[in-house]
């Protein structure tokens, strides 16, 4: 069970990772169309505020939509990992806080 736990917190920092590099991404293509959000960023209004906003060429607001969705995916996957772990540490002595 110990081992499952520690397979869950692997996949979890990966899932972390790649939402990071996700956020990135929709801000390098914002700010090269000239996009700029003036406060902390990843706010609950950070990805509302990207999601109103539109590029000029439909093809680059497909592309920011897709990043929105993927980034979407990646937190709901996240959460569900989190919840699984968190499962699984009321049987084992592991938690959120080993390899993360």
């Amino acid at each position: 069970m110990k081992k499952i736990a520690y397979v869950g917190i692997d996949y979890r920092s990966a899932f972390k990772e790649s939402a990071k590099r996700t956020k990135h991404q929709i801000n390098s293509l914002l700010l090269s169309h000239d996009f700029r959000w003036p406060k902390s960023k990843w706010t609950q209004a950070h990805p509302e505020w990207i999601s109103q906003i539109k590029m000029s060429h439909v093809y680059m607001q497909q592309a920011t939509d897709k990043y929105l969705c993927h980034l979407q995916y990646l937190e709901s996957r996240l959460q569900n990992l989190k919840e699984l772990i968190e499962e699984i540490a009321k049987y084992t002595d592991v938690s959120l806080t080993e390899n993360s």
